[in-house]
């Protein structure tokens, strides 16, 4: 989604000229050094402040949490703290200069996989995922879509970068791997398309039957994904209790954007 990264590289050339100007007023009587500890301390607490907000939330809300799963308070920081630097990390160096990676077909006769970024997200932070994949020798693409539209309509998108993935091999069906709000705008696609396309799916933290967080989410698509939504329910009632390809969910007892957590199942 350029139009994403070019928003996320405006708001970060605002926030740098904040800084600037943050250092011409104070740096004369504070000091340069403490101006620049002022300055850091911002930017962490500006994207620490949402990710700590969401771990709330998800502790509120959470699905009861079997015995084995739990972990000690020395872990669930580190998983804070990891989370908060994925944050800073994503949009901040990531998504707003994201890449078009260029991937030549390697003659594989496994499926292609094609990669479906998360809400408020583009195929940027796909980055690792996608390099770590191409070395256990797969072909792998990803799709940008708009982010505030009604889920439906990244059907069409996603449709056409299937067929343009599948015009450059020579597997006749593709992977579907989709983040958060990807995977519910895969099982749209499935709806939508049919499966014929389609070899298997695999969603990473999907919010399936919605999530919490999404009644502060704005857009077409934040509202479709709160828990029982109308959106939600029919999209169910068409899959009929069962998927039309092998499908499988993975997801963390812990995640903080998807809640109850169980949402994934």
């Amino acid at each position: 989604m350029r139009k994403l990264a070019r928003t996320l590289r405006l708001l970060l050339a605002v926030e740098l000229a904040l800084y600037a100007a943050l250092a011409l007023w104070l740096g004369p009587s504070m000091g340069w050094v403490r101006v620049l500890a002022v300055a850091l301390t911002a930017a962490i607490v500006l994207r620490a402040g949402p990710i700590l907000l969401s771990c709330v939330i998800a502790s509120v809300h959470a699905s009861p949490m079997p015995r084995r799963d739990c972990i000690g308070p020395l872990r669930l920081l580190g998983a804070l703290l990891t989370e908060i630097g994925a944050a800073m990390l994503l949009f901040t160096v990531l998504m707003p200069f994201q890449r078009s990676a260029r991937v030549a077909p390697s003659g594989s006769d496994r499926s292609p996989i094609v990669l479906v970024h998360a809400y408020l997200c583009n195929a940027g932070s796909w980055r690792w995922l996608r390099r770590r994949l191409a070395e256990r020798g797969y072909d792998v693409f990803a799709v940008d879509l708009e982010p505030f539209c009604d889920i439906d309509r990244h059907v069409p998108v996603l449709a056409r970068r299937v067929d343009e993935v599948r015009g450059r091999s020579s597997a006749g069906k593709v992977v579907l791997i989709g983040h958060s709000m990807g995977g519910l705008a895969i099982r749209a696609y499935l709806r939508a398309r049919g499966p014929q396309h389609v070899e298997r799916v695999v969603t990473l933290g999907a919010p399936h039957h919605g999530s919490v967080h999404a009644r502060m989410a704005p857009g077409e698509n934040g509202r479709q994904m709160r828990p029982d939504s109308p959106w939600l329910r029919a999209l169910e009632a068409s899959e009929r209790g069962a998927f039309p390809v092998p499908f499988t969910s993975i997801y963390s007892r812990h995640d903080n954007l998807v809640a109850p957590q169980e949402s994934s199942r």
